[in-house]
Parts: structure tokens; C-alpha cells; sequence
């Protein structure tokens, strides 16, 4: 069967169709589209990125009509837990410390006219994982805007473990109990999310920009890049500014 596929990260959509949903690879994949998308540093009302996102998903499916049938589903892979029913729980890296959660699987499929099914994004990665590897049991990271987790595990009925406390919120394991430590996405500080993630790198190069301006001001991030000590991220300061070869970055 055919799927109009989303991998939904803190920062970024990633949009593919997959003519068979069977072990489909991004080779197979077709209109693949990567946008940036609105999130709470971006925005200050969660219902404001909650809509947006609803929007930049249903003008791709509306896109890739051509490709797909009237009834073939949307499938998300959501950077959050996702409870039994396919709701979302929590969304740190999109929304922040948690509101309300809207029953976004009811929304996309009310809005596109097709069945739509949500799992946590790292479950999905295990699950692609066990096809092209022979490793009874295995962890996955990842570290994006966020960092995940998830075991698998081939004797379980299930596979991919998701049983508290065994459900992979690596992120959110406390790593720095200093009271000034960096604030995670989530509220809580010292997490391993809001230290060693790629937001984890941003925060601590802002941290690090203001308490020594004037190194700050000669990098490349700033002198050429444009950064502002408030202002810094990977892909427009610190990476271009690094693999120029500037020592600070």
C-alpha cells in the first residue's frame, strides 16, 4: 500500500511518498521535501505552531495526489511519547514544558480525508533498524534537536520496548544537578537533552558568547557569519563558521 510519509523533528519535517510501505528506503522514496517548521522558540502560542504544522502537512499531501490513492494513509513519526490510542503526550522539542495536546492523528486525518497514524519517531527508527540488521536486542540514539532513545528487543511481542521505564527518554535523564544548569526544552534543567543535543550546543555557545564578548566578536560566527551573542545556531553560525576552520566555533 502505498503512504504519504512525515518525520517530524524539533526543527524540521522531513515529506516522502513511499509507493509500498514495505521496508521502504530513502531510495525508494519519492517528492522527498525537508521545510523548517514553527516551533516555541519561534513562536509564543501553541496553538499557532499546532495549526501551521497541520497546514505545511496538508499542502504536501495535497501535493502528492497524483502519487497516491484517495484512501492510502498519512504516517507520522512524532519526536514525543505517543500513548496506545495514537494521541500524543508530550512534544518538548516543538510546543516546550507541556500544555494541553491536542489529538493532532484526529486533526491531520480530519483535515486530509485520510486515515492517519502516529508513532514516536524512534520507535519507528528501531523497528527499521531490526529489518536490516540480525541483532537480537539493541538501542537506538539519536541526537537532533533533542536526543531519543529506544530498545528493541526480538523476543519481546512488541519488539520495540515501550514500557515505562523502559520507554527511551534518554533526553530527560538528569545529567547536571547544578541549580544554573542549561534549561531543557521541557522546563527541567541539567538534562542530558539540554546539554549534549544540537539545541544543547546552541545554548551553550550563547552561554559561552556572553561571558567572554570579545572572543565572541572575533569568530567567524560573528565577524562573518553574522551571529549575534542571542542568536546563535548550527546550521547558519557555528557549522559554516567550524568548517572554515574558526577556533571558537
Amino acid at each position: 500500500m502505498p503512504a504519504i510519509l512525515f518525520d517530524l523533528g524539533g526543527t524540521h519535517i522531513r515529506c516522502a511518498v513511499a509507493r509500498t510501505c514495505s521496508n521502504p528506503t530513502s531510495a525508494t522514496l519519492e517528492r522527498k521535501v525537508k521545510r523548517q517548521i514553527p516551533n516555541f522558540l519561534t513562536h509564543s502560542a501553541p496553538a499557532t505552531v499546532w495549526d501551521e504544522l497541520l497546514e505545511l502537512i496538508c499542502r504536501y499531501v495535497a501535493s502528492v495526489a497524483d502519487l497516491v490513492g484517495r484512501a492510502d494513509p498519512v504516517i507520522i513519526g512524532f519526536p514525543g511519547p505517543i500513548d496506545s490510542e495514537g494521541r500524543v503526550v508530550a512534544a518538548p522539542t516543538i510546543i516546550g514544558r507541556q500544555f494541553s495536546v491536542p489529538d493532532f492523528r484526529v486533526k491531520v486525518s480530519r483535515a486530509t480525508a485520510r486515515p492517519a497514524f502516529i508513532l514516536n519517531d524512534m520507535s519507528a527508527a528501531a523497528w527499521y533498524l531490526s529489518c536490516v540488521t540480525d541483532s537480537t536486542r539493541f538501542i537506538v540514539v539519536t541526537v537532533s534537536s533533542g536526543i531519543g532513545s529506544k530498545l528493541f528487543d526480538r523476543t519481546s511481542s512488541g519488539g520495540v520496548i515501550d514500557d515505562v521505564p523502559y520507554a527511551g527518554e534518554i533526553g530527560h535523564v538528569t545529567v547536571d544537578s547544578d541549580p544554573l544548569a542549561l534549561l531543557c526544552d521541557c522546563g527541567s534543567r541539567g538534562h542530558l537533552g539540554a546539554i549534549a543535543s544540537g539545541r544543547g550546543v546552541e545554548r551553550a555557545a550563547r552561554r559561552r558568547a556572553e561571558e567572554d564578548k570579545l572572543a565572541f566578536s572575533t569568530s567567524l560566527c560573528s565577524s562573518q557569519f553574522g551571529a549575534q551573542s542571542t542568536i546563535i545556531s548550527n546550521e547558519n553560525h557555528l557549522v559554516p563558521a567550524a568548517l572554515a576552520g574558526d577556533a571558537w566555533a
